[in-house]
């Protein structure tokens, strides 16, 4: 759009004095201007992403421990994978399931490398600043995130259960009102990237204490979210059954499966190249 600098979008939006000639012409210009229209997308994937953690908050206030958010996440960010990933399937579903902070190390592990490289491919990146808020955010969080995990204590699974199940319909209820309302401009891969945000923000801030990495990662979540949205599904559908290798101890029986793995990949490229060649 050229006619207005984004610094007056909102000026003009919240305009009261606007004919309706005026607010007939802006709504087409603004309707047909796509960095207007990323701009009013990112600013409903902010506003889920902040009704989701509004939800996880009161949850964990009212006393449910980060191993129950972990569970949740898990179950949102693994159905959410399977509607995206067709071969995602229930079984891959059901195996992760049993290893929810598992899940939760792999995202974090694999966002690490993501925000790594993309440091390395733009190093201005390092340079981009976050709200003072999120800091807020994080002390909020803490006061209220207990680990039963970190504190060494016994788990009780039937208790777990029965917590993270409702849990589970709170965050499934808020995220098929979000889906259905008409208005948002997010798709099924916006709310895949919020459920992996508020996944590795919980593992974060439950279980490490870092949390000004969090700040710096969570700036760059477009670029970090490209390996967590597009690598991470297609790595555990080939691990299905194989989900051990994903522990920290089996690091190099993982990295041989991956490296047989892309040799089979490039083998059937070949062969595809040499058929077309023909």
């Amino acid at each position: 759009m050229t006619e207005n600098p984004p610094l007056n979008w909102m000026e003009i939006l919240t305009n009261p004095n606007l004919s309706e000639a005026e607010m007939e012409h802006y709504r087409t210009v603004f309707d047909n201007d796509e960095v207007f229209q990323a701009f009013v997308k990112s600013m409903h994937l902010q506003g889920a992403l902040d009704a989701f953690r509004k939800v996880y908050l009161a949850f964990f206030q009212q006393g449910f421990e980060a191993e129950v958010g972990m569970i949740a996440s898990a179950y949102l960010w693994l159905q959410t994978t399977s509607r995206l990933y067709p071969a995602f399937d229930q079984e891959v579903i059901s195996n992760w399931m049993e290893k929810s902070v598992l899940l939760g190390q792999v995202l974090f592990q694999f966002g690490v490398e993501a925000f790594q490289a993309a440091l390395e491919e733009e190093p201005a990146l390092a340079e981009r600043g976050y709200p003072v808020e999120w800091e807020e955010m994080y002390a909020l969080w803490r006061e209220h995130l207990y680990s039963l995990t970190r504190h060494q204590e016994s788990v009780n699974g039937e208790d777990l259960l029965q917590k993270s199940e409702l849990m589970i319909q709170t965050l499934m209820q808020l995220q098929e009102e979000l889906e259905t309302e008409s208005g948002l401009k997010l798709d099924l891969r916006d709310y895949h990237q919020i459920l992996s945000h508020v996944f590795l923000q919980t593992f974060i801030f439950a279980y490490l204490d870092n949390p000004s990495f969090y700040y710096e990662m969570a700036a760059c979540f477009d670029e970090v979210y490209l390996s967590l949205g597009f690598d991470v599904p297609e790595i555990l559908i080939f691990l299905k059954g194989k989900e051990h290798l994903l522990q920290p101890e089996n690091q190099e029986q993982l990295l041989m499966a991956l490296a047989e793995q892309t040799l089979q990949i490039q083998s059937q490229v070949s062969s595809l190249e040499s058929s077309s060649n023909n």
